[in-house]
This record gives structure tokens, sequence and C-alpha cells, in this order.
């Protein structure tokens, strides 16, 4: 998995709006409203570009710098898992 000194994944498929992690062999999911996979700044633990869909900044993970799993009815998250980079869009 290709993470920059940022936390942003790269390359995204805009048709799907999936990238591939190689790391773990999972599907990460990217934002295709604006074309890129969202980027987690670490020194504030939230995202430098805004969710298009609730027009408020994600939290990432500041031990990893990846985003943890989060549910869109309850707005919380349903579980960290540092070898996810899930994004609740």
């Amino acid at each position: 998995m290709s993470v920059t000194a940022t936390g942003q994944i790269d390359v995204c498929n805009l048709t799907t709006g999936h990238v591939c992690n190689i790391a773990t062999g999972q599907t990460d999911v990217c934002n295709i409203a604006t074309g890129q996979t969202d980027v987690c700044n670490l020194t504030t633990g939230q995202m430098d570009v805004c969710n298009l869909t609730t027009g408020q900044m994600d939290v990432c993970n500041l031990t990893t710098g990846q985003m943890d799993v989060c549910n869109l009815t309850t707005g919380q998250m349903d579980f960290c898992n540092s070898n996810r980079t899930d994004r609740c869009l």
C-alpha cells in the first residue's frame, strides 16, 4: 500500500470508487466526487479534504494515519481496525 507522509492512499478508480490495498488484499473506498482519496492530516486527526456527502471533515486514526470504519446511521465508529482504510462516505 502506498501511503504518503500525509496519510493519503494513492490511486483511485473513478469507475468503481475503489482502490486495491495490496498490503491487506482488501478493497478500500475512495471519494468519486473529488476523484481522489481523501487526505488524512496526522497532526489534527481530521481530513484535509471535506467529505462531500456529509459536508464535514472525517476523522482518521492518528496512530496509523488510516481511516477507521464508521456507521452512517449512527455516525459512530463500528470498530477501529488499523488494517483497513474504509471510508465513511
